[in-house]
Order: C-alpha cells, then sequence, then structure tokens
C-alpha cells in the first residue's frame, strides 16, 4: 500500500499538544516550499519588485483613461473580531500611540490608546511582523522586524536521503512564514526602508528587537540564524552570536557589556539561555537551576530604568504538560544564576509558539505573563492568578510606561487593554482588520450581503448586512474556521466548517446548524488536510462533497453520506486517491452533478502516527478527477504535464466541464494553467497549457497563486488572487495587469467569489475581506477633451471640456490625497450637450503644503459609470525658519519646516558684511534643526544668517553674547 512512498520519521510533539497554528504554517508552508523550500524568502522579495512594476504599469494606465486596477474596500471583520497579533510597541513620550504587528496583516497603529486602529503601509510586502520597537530619544524612530518562523531543523532522522539545502522532508512541518527582514521608519511610520535582509536557504525572520538602554543607536536583533548588533541605527550589522533560533535578548542597562540571549525551539540540538560578560565576544550557557531539557522556546524581560536592574525573568516553555509546576525563572545577578517562580505553569500545548512575560514597571515585584490563558505573578509572595480575557494563545504583553495599571496584551484574537492592573480585560479591536480567511468562502447566490467564511484561530463567521456586522456560525465557535459553502440556489442552505473535517450544515444561514461529518483533530489529523474542500452541486444542490482522505458524498441535502466518520475508514475503496493523501482542494461541474476534480498533497501522516511522515516522490503533488459521481475509487490522475507543484484552486466553465482553469503553489513554474480536455480518455492525452507566461512584461509575479475566477458576464476576463494581491486578465490570460487598487502593500488572498450584484469579493489570510467593482475596460460615455487644474491661493481650480454627451446623468469629481482612495467632493448635472461643453470647481483645500489627486467619475442615466484619467495638484506651502536660542554663544541652532525635500544655503557675515561661514546642507521634508557649531571664538555683536531655499532668500539678524 505504501510501496511509492518514502517514509520520514520526525521527533514532533504529540497531535494533543499543539493548537491550529501549527497545521496552519505546516500547510501554509508545503504549498509554498513544495518541491523546492530553499530560498523562499529571496524568491518571494524578488516577485515584489515585480509586483511593483505591474503596479506601476496600471497607474499609467488608469491616468490615460485605458483601465481600472481594482477599486477594494474592506468589509472587515474590524469590530470585536480580531485576529493574530504578535507584538505591541508603545510610545514612551505619548502613551496614546501604539504600533502592532499581526501574523500575516501587516503593521497596525493607534493614536487613542487602542481605541481605534489604522494599517501602516510600509512599501514591503510584509506580512508577519514579530517585533516593533519605538526610539525613546526620538519616537519618529521606529524599527520593525518581520517573518513568523518557529522551527529550524538542520537535520534528517531516519531519512537516507536529506534535502541538500537541510530543509528536509521531515521538517516541513510548524516553519513559518515569509520575512523581509528589519524594516525602518524616521517619520513616525509614514515611510520605510529595509535595514537588514538576509539571503538564507532557510526561511529568515526577526524574533524579537531590541535597544541598548544607554544607547538607542546600538540595537540587536534575535533572528533566525543568530543574534545581530547595529551600532550605528542599522547601517550596518554584525552577527556576535552564531545558533539557530535566537529568540529574545537582554542588555544589562548597568554594564552593556553584558548581554544575556535566548536560543532555540522545538527539534533545536542547542537550546538555553547564554551570557556573555564582553559584549559578545565570547558566550557560555548558563545551567544554574534552570530546565536541562525543555521542547519549547524562551522569551525574557526585565527593567534597565526602575527597580532592581540585575533583574531578568524569563518564560521557558518547557512541556504542554499542566503538571509542569515550573516555568518562569528569575536571575538576581543579570543571567549569571537563576531560581525558578513555584506554581509558574502557563505555556501549556503553546509551549512552542505563544507564551511571554513581561515586569510591572511601576512595581517590580509583579508580574504579567501569559502562554494559553494571561496571569498575574507576585515574586516576594510567590502567588499567581489567572484574569481570562476573552481569547487565548498570547504573544506579548505591553505595560502603559507613563500610566499605572495600564497595560495591554497580544493574542490570536487581536488586542485586549487593561487599566487596572489585570483585573478586567476589554477587547480593543476597532478597525483592526486582521482576520485570516481560508479557502472557500461562501457567498449568497440571491442575497450579495450574505457572507460565510472560516477563520484561523476565529471560527467560522457569517455576515447577513455585507460587512457591517459579523457574528459566529452555530456550532463552530472556539475552533478554527475553514471551507465553507452556500447552496446556490437557496441562500438559507449552508455547508460550513471548521478545522480538520468539521463539517455542519445549516439551513437558516447558519442560526444554527447540525453535525454533518466529525473532527478529526487529536485522533485523526492524518485523515485530513487542516482545511477539508467541499462543495455543493450548482446542477443539484442536494449534492454535496467533502474530501478528506475519502470521498464524502450526500445525494440527499446532508441527511446523509455515504462515508461516515469512522477513524480509520473500514474499506480502501473509499479512498480518493490512496491511504495518506488527503484531498486539498475539489470543484464540482456546474453542469454534470457526475464530473468533479480534485487535488491532493503529497505530503501526510501514516495512521495518525503523527511522529511518521509519508512523502510521496513518484507523483509528488496531483490532479483527479471522476466522471461518474465517485462511484469509482479512486479518482484518476490527470496531471499529465503539469508541473509538480501544489494545485490550489481551480475553476470549471459553467458550459464545459473539460475546461478547467488551476492556480499552482511553489516558485519557479507558471502558475495558472487551463485546459480544454480535461475528461479526455486515456487521462494522458490531457493537456494543460500555461496562461500566465512567468515573470515578464504581460505575466504573473513568481508567487504561489491561490484562486482563481472567471467574470461571469465575459468569458475573457479572467481573475487570480496571490500572494501579493489580485491581478486580472482581459485577454484568457494573454496578458495580465494589476488589480490590487485600495489593497495596501501585499495581500495574500486565498479566495475570490462574484456575489449576486456583480462585485468581486477578495478573502484574504490576514486582513480580512475585500470587495471591489468587477473589472471594465475604460470606454467614457462622452468625449472629454480636456480634464485639468491648478492652484490659486487658498483653492485648487479643477477645470474639463466635453462634446457629444448623451444620456449623462452627472460628473462626481473625486478627490484623494494618496491616488488610491478617493471621496466624491462635489456633484455637477450634466447639460447633455452635443457641442463642446465646460465645467469647472474651485476645490478649497487652504495654504498648508499637501497633495491631492482629482478624477472624475461620469454617471450614466442607468447609473453605470466610467472614470477619467487622474490629475495630481502638489501644493507648496513656503519655508520657514526660526533660530533657537538668539542672542547664541558657541552655535547657531537653525529650525526649519520645508515643504519638500531641498538644499540649504546658509551664509553668516558680520554686520559689516565680512562673510563667516558658508554651509550647504540637504534638508528632508517636513521639521528639523541644523546646526552650524564651532563659534564660540567669535566677538560679541550683530551677526546676519542668509538662507537659500530654492530660490526664496531669507535673512534672520542674530547677537553673540
Amino acid at each position: 500500500e505504501l510501496s511509492n512512498e518514502e517514509q520520514y520519521q520526525e521527533n514532533e510533539e504529540s497531535e494533543k499538544e499543539t493548537a491550529g497554528i501549527d497545521k496552519e504554517l505546516t500547510a501554509w508552508f508545503q504549498s509554498r516550499g513544495f518541491p523546492d523550500p530553499s530560498y523562499m524568502g529571496d524568491k518571494y522579495l524578488e516577485a515584489w519588485k515585480y509586483a511593483k512594476e505591474l503596479k506601476n504599469t496600471a497607474i499609467i494606465s488608469q491616468a490615460r483613461g485605458e483601465s481600472i486596477s481594482g477599486s477594494w474596500v474592506s468589509l472587515g471583520p474590524n469590530t470585536g473580531i480580531g485576529g493574530r497579533v504578535l507584538s505591541i510597541a508603545i510610545n514612551p513620550v505619548k502613551t496614546t500611540s501604539i504600533f502592532i504587528g499581526s501574523a500575516s496583516g501587516g503593521i497596525w497603529k493607534s493614536y487613542n490608546g487602542a481605541s481605534s486602529w489604522q494599517p501602516v503601509a510600509t512599501g514591503f510586502p510584509v506580512l508577519g511582523v514579530a517585533s516593533i520597537i519605538i526610539n525613546p530619544a526620538d519616537t519618529n524612530v521606529i524599527y520593525a522586524g518581520t517573518g513568523e518562523v518557529y522551527r529550524m531543523d538542520t537535520s534528517v532522522n531516519n531519512a537516507p536521503n536529506p534535502n541538500p539545502n537541510n530543509t528536509g522532508y521531515n521538517v516541513w512541518k510548524t516553519r513559518g512564514t515569509f520575512g523581509v527582514g528589519i524594516l525602518k521608519s524616521t517619520d513616525g511610520g509614514t515611510t520605510w526602508r529595509q535595514v537588514l535582509i538576509k539571503s538564507l536557504s532557510n526561511l529568515f525572520a526577526i524574533q524579537r528587537l531590541r535597544f541598548n538602554p544607554l544607547n538607542p543607536k546600538t540595537i540587536f536583533a534575535c533572528a533566525t540564524d543568530g543574534l545581530y548588533r547595529t551600532r550605528d541605527s542599522g547601517a550596518n550589522w554584525t552577527k556576535i552570536l552564531n545558533m539557530t533560533l535566537v529568540t529574545d535578548v537582554v542588555i544589562n542597562a548597568k554594564d552593556t557589556s553584558q548581554i544575556v540571549a535566548a536560543v532555540g525551539n522545538l527539534g533545536n540540538t542547542v537550546k538555553g539561555i547564554f551570557r556573555t560578560t564582553n559584549g559578545g565576544t565570547t558566550w557560555s550557557k548558563i545551567a544554574s537551576a534552570l530546565p536541562s531539557s525543555f521542547r519549547g522556546f524562551i522569551t525574557m524581560d526585565n527593567v534597565p530604568s526602575l527597580g532592581n536592574r540585575d533583574t531578568i525573568i524569563a518564560s521557558i516553555g518547557v512541556d504542554e504538560a499542566p503538571a509542569t509546576p515550573i516555568e518562569l525563572y528569575r536571575s538576581a545577578d543579570f543571567g549569571a544564576t537563576w531560581t525558578g517562580l513555584a506554581s509558574s505553569n502557563h505555556t501549556n500545548y503553546q509551549f512552542w509558539s505563544a507564551h511571554t512575560v513581561t515586569i510591572n514597571p511601576f512595581a517590580t515585584d509583579s508580574l504579567a505573563y501569559a502562554g494559553v490563558t494571561p496571569f498575574k505573578y507576585k515574586i516576594s509572595t510567590q502567588a499567581s492568578g489567572g484574569t481570562p480575557n476573552g481569547h487565548s494563545d498570547y504573544h506579548d504583553i505591553q505595560f502603559d510606561p507613563l500610566t499605572r495599571g495600564t497595560y495591554y496584551v497580544a493574542c490570536d484574537g487581536g488586542i485586549y487593554k487593561t487599566t487596572n492592573g489585570g483585573s478586567a480585560f476589554t477587547v480593543s479591536n476597532t478597525g483592526l482588520a486582521i482576520s485570516q480567511f481560508y479557502a472557500s468562502i461562501g457567498v449568497g447566490g440571491i442575497d450579495p450581503n450574505f457572507i460565510v467564511g472560516g477563520l484561523q484561530d476565529i471560527a467560522t463567521v457569517r455576515t447577513t448586512n455585507g460587512g457591517t456586522t459579523w457574528s459566529n456560525f452555530s456550532g463552530l465557535s472556539g475552533t478554527d474556521g475553514a471551507a465553507c459553502y452556500v447552496d446556490p440556489n437557496d441562500d438559507n442552505k449552508v455547508l460550513a466548517s471548521g478545522d480538520a473535517r468539521n463539517v455542519r450544515f445549516s439551513t437558516n444561514k447558519g442560526a444554527a446548524s447540525t453535525a454533518e461529518l466529525n473532527y478529526l483533530g487529536i485522533i485523526g489529523d492524518s485523515r485530513t488536510g487542516f482545511v477539508s474542500p467541499l462543495a455543493i452541486s450548482k446542477a443539484n444542490s442536494q449534492v454535496m462533497v467533502v474530501g478528506s482522505d475519502v470521498f464524502h458524498k450526500t445525494t440527499d441535502g446532508a441527511s446523509t453520506w455515504n462515508t461516515g466518520a469512522g477513524v480509520p475508514p473500514t474499506s480502501g475503496a473509499v479512498f480518493i486517491d490512496k491511504i495518506h493523501r488527503p484531498a486539498l482542494a475539489l470543484e464540482l461541474a456546474p453542469n454534470d452533478v457526475n464530473r468533479m476534480y480534485a487535488s491532493t498533497t503529497p505530503f501526510a501522516q501514516a495512521d495518525n502516527d503523527i511522529d511518521t511522515l509519508f512523502v510521496d516522490r513518484t507523483k509528488g503533488a496531483d490532479i483527479l478527477r471522476t466522471t461518474d459521481g465517485g462511484a469509482t475509487l479512486p479518482f484518476t490522475s490527470i496531471k499529465t504535464n503539469l508541473p509538480d507543484r501544489y494545485v490550489l484552486d481551480m475553476f470549471i466553465s459553467p458550459t464545459n466541464k473539460d475546461s478547467v482553469w488551476v492556480t499552482l503553489g511553489g516558485f519557479g513554474t507558471a502558475h495558472v494553467y487551463v485546459t480544454g480536455n480535461a475528461g479526455a480518455i486515456p487521462a494522458s492525452n490531457v493537456v494543460w497549457t500555461p496562461k500566465d507566461g512567468g515573470p515578464s512584461a504581460s505575466g504573473l509575479p513568481d508567487v504561489p497563486a491561490n484562486a482563481v475566477i472567471r467574470d461571469p458576464n465575459d468569458s475573457k476576463i479572467i481573475y487570480v488572487g496571490n500572494d501579493l494581491g489580485v491581478y486580472v486578465s482581459g485577454d484568457q490570460g494573454i496578458t495580465w495587469q494589476d488589480f490590487n487598487f485600495g489593497l495596501w502593500d501585499a495581500t495574500m488572498i486565498y479566495d475570490l467569489r462574484i456575489t449576486a450584484d456583480s462585485k468581486l469579493l477578495a478573502a484574504t489570510h490576514g486582513k480580512g475581506i475585500f470587495k471591489s467593482d468587477l473589472f471594465t475596460p475604460i470606454t467614457l460615455p462622452v468625449t472629454l477633451i480636456d480634464f485639468g487644474g491648478n492652484n490659486v491661493n487658498t483653492y485648487n481650480e479643477i477645470h474639463w471640456t466635453v462634446t457629444q454627451e448623451q444620456n449623462i446623468s452627472r460628473y462626481e469629481l473625486q478627490r484623494s490625497s494618496d491616488g488610491t482612495h478617493f471621496q466624491t467632493i462635489t456633484t455637477l448635472t450634466a447639460r447633455n450637450s452635443q457641442t463642446q461643453m465646460s465645467y469647472n470647481y474651485n476645490d478649497p483645500v487652504g495654504l498648508i503644503s499637501s497633495e491631492n489627486y482629482y478624477r472624475l467619475k461620469i454617471v450614466n442615466n442607468d447609473l453605470s459609470y466610467k472614470f477619467s484619467a487622474v490629475i495630481f495638484i502638489r501644493i507648496v506651502s513656503k519655508n520657514k525658519f526660526n533660530v533657537i536660542g538668539n542672542p547664541f554663544q558657541d552655535k547657531i541652532q537653525l529650525q526649519y519646516n520645508l515643504a519638500r525635500d531641498q538644499e540649504l544655503r546658509l551664509i553668516l557675515f558680520n554686520s559689516t558684511g565680512v562673510l563667516i561661514r558658508r554651509e550647504e546642507y540637504a534638508a528632508k521634508a517636513g521639521s528639523g534643526i541644523y546646526t552650524i557649531a564651532g563659534l564660540q571664538q567669535l566677538n560679541s555683536g550683530v551677526y546676519f544668517l542668509k538662507i537659500d531655499s530654492g530660490g526664496d532668500q531669507q535673512t534672520i539678524r542674530l547677537l553673540k553674547n
């Protein structure tokens, strides 16, 4: 039965010890890494460069009025429902200003103490952000460490042929996600640049960033391949500890040559706490009172400014067993010796991925710590107490440094806040759209406002009002959400699921539901993918199918199923492919209830033995078909000439069951293929044709493609969702263009659906759900002769000229500050003249420097509309200068406020006109201070400073004491 497979052993934690995050990361990594997981970070960044070129091309195309490249708006969830948050950074000066890092939705910020949130665009493909720090000396300077990686094994047990890149098949589990190194902002998060990125065969991620407590120019970065340090604010980095998976670091504020680092996780050979007393030249492993072995990872905290600066608290994920009494350890001599804190077990099954500890800065005898649930601990009495806050799995805790009793916790349910020292918490997720949806989402075939979908860690959720509010799907709260499908003929009937084939059926849109197929987690994860795919037939909605390693089918509307939930199944005849090969995606032909396609992975566990992983090297990933409704098993492989990559999604023509589009994972190939003869007999005659051409002038970025759908109104228009966003082809895949206007940075698209009112929905893994108008090549319903504008004092004068107006309702003038998000500022009624007509509008914008984009929305009487090209007007206010400290003594401090980057030419001369000093300075836009130093030798008296800035001149009279 296993003759075509090779077996690899894996010393992995038992199934009961892990929550859904390990399955999520495993599925994510496999679909992107197979068959070659080396240098995935490099490949991802290279694809991002090409994606930016496509974006620029789309901007030009839209400006010319040739096409619209998406009009995405967020549907949330963005109220109580949050998502996985990994890190928190509080501005130490203005503590209502907070930045957080999510698991795959990038960076978010709040300026009101977490009352509301907004996304931070970095200009990079940022997904997971495990650490953010704000410079206490200049809070405009922010660093973000990216990537989420928990496992970096470097050996293969009992495997004769390990992967040459040391990423053998035994370590496909719980690996992690793309990172882009360390990003830095010097303007409070408005703009960012990369300051550290590594080219590694393994995934590269930053686990923690810390400032030197005495010098914020020195920063330490805990990375997957060691501990790095910069002494020049990130310009240059040096590795000072060469070990795998450095998870945390603390620096002694009394003597910064003393550094303590935490190393290792899961199967790493070297794990523990390491210490240096000479700035990293040499290190020693600390054994005093620490556990001799543990299976998780370590986080730490110390307080450099208050209390005993020699004190370090470490949270050590020892094991999942609640019987482990000690998981907090304390050092009073900055890491030389340690003692365990009694009754401090807290990590439970998240010992390897989610636990944290923080010292209360107002009472250093008190700790806030958390693993699955949050706790408080008093060191002097060794008393521990828990404070449930509504969600589980904690990654970070940060105290407000100025307000006693206030702190924030980051967990898999978002952000929670306490203002009474942890006695009670409030959910603080308003505006925070970071939920991670899975494919497929269900969409009403009649009601376009009904959507149902499964979320990582947040259950399966539904909305009946187009995303204004969301609620749990009955019977699936408290689970990892998974695939969903709405009966195309009756919105009330929904097949929905949680992870591991936990399938339920509802006849009232999810308000109530019945169990259909049992949950296979813990007892049978080897039987199914993390997300078991499912579908309802459009040809006969009484027919529903679910794919685990076997084919589950009902022909009576979920009353009975052809296979039960037995573990293991009673007969090998029910397997879709063969044992250990669960379904990854499946699709029923819209016009034939008996035609179905399913894809499988090359990976599976063996009969519920989670320590054994099977890899099919003869077939690899596969796509299969049945033509008789699954009566004949196993299904027939039609992979033929497809590259050996995961088939992540399929679209079957509504009129031709042999016409199938598929998308592929991995890197290094085309990612969209189509066949017109999927039903060919023999199956070896099936031919697949690539339709994205790879990276080219008209191709798609080389990243995994997760979703494909065809426009129901125009068969030439194809949409694809991949790890960088949404792309559209108007010519059946010959050429492609960016379709991401309204999305920020890279957005990982997991599913695409078209609503009953012809809108495109994008389900993302990290940013919730978005909605856009469908793609339409622009043909303006009027001849637009010109469209322009210019600034006149306090307003922008906008004008346009048209001719041959016919059936035009109105012109909506729209304005944007970023060229992406537009709002209507005025509406003018069309005159519907066949002769040339002129329109104008004066937009009051004031005298403050600003950038304004304008476009026309031209609306027909039937309410159809098109957009014009986009015009741009920049308002530059007059530069302002002021000298701080006049009279001066040994230096002149020139304070400036500039509307744009420019050269400043500074000339200092005395009262008789003698030149004293000439300096030039390349100043950045905004506020700043430039110092002319070394003036202590000047005689007392009157001086003049002449400032030349871009042709404008100003002279300031000065007095020297």
